[in-house]
């Protein structure tokens, strides 16, 4: 008896390892924006996603790297980075979303008014999502960030 205990347990656990492991390609649906980095590679790190739906803005700290190492010239240059946000829906068991703005390492804020009306951005699903994926990519979709989520 203890043995199936123990063994049902154990099956629990690995279910939920795996359930809860995130895939970069396979789980963000790249939608909205004009663009798809899902073969991006990881060459810069941030944290701290916080967002504030109804002021429409969200925030976000660096951890290494900063825009530079995405491709743009300087920590004020933003025409080569784009800021991507994604909602998770819970019909599709994915993350919905894509480009919504460019963005810069001297600021780790942005406005959400593009999740309203930018090449296919519609607000009432974004903002009415209880969690949220954001990343950092280049202008090619080639380099990103690490994927943080609140």
């Amino acid at each position: 008896m203890i043995k199936k205990l123990l063994k049902k347990l154990k099956s629990l656990f690995k279910k939920k390892d795996k359930a809860s492991k995130f895939d970069f390609k396979a789980d963000l649906m790249w939608i909205y924006g004009g663009m798809n980095a899902s073969n991006a590679k990881e060459v810069a790190q941030i944290k701290d996603l916080r967002m504030d739906i109804p002021k429409k803005k969200m925030y976000y700290s660096w951890i290494s790297g900063g825009c530079e190492a995405l491709g743009a010239s300087n920590k004020d240059e933003y025409k080569n980075t784009y800021a991507c946000i994604f909602y998770w829906n819970d019909t599709m068991k994915k993350w919905v979303g894509g480009k919504f703005d460019e963005i810069s390492t001297s600021r780790t804020w942005r406005p959400l008014d593009n999740c309203t009306n930018y090449r296919g951005w519609k607000w009432e699903p974004f903002a009415s999502a209880k969690r949220y994926a954001f990343l950092i990519v280049n202008k090619s979709g080639t380099l990103r960030t690490n994927v943080i989520f609140s």
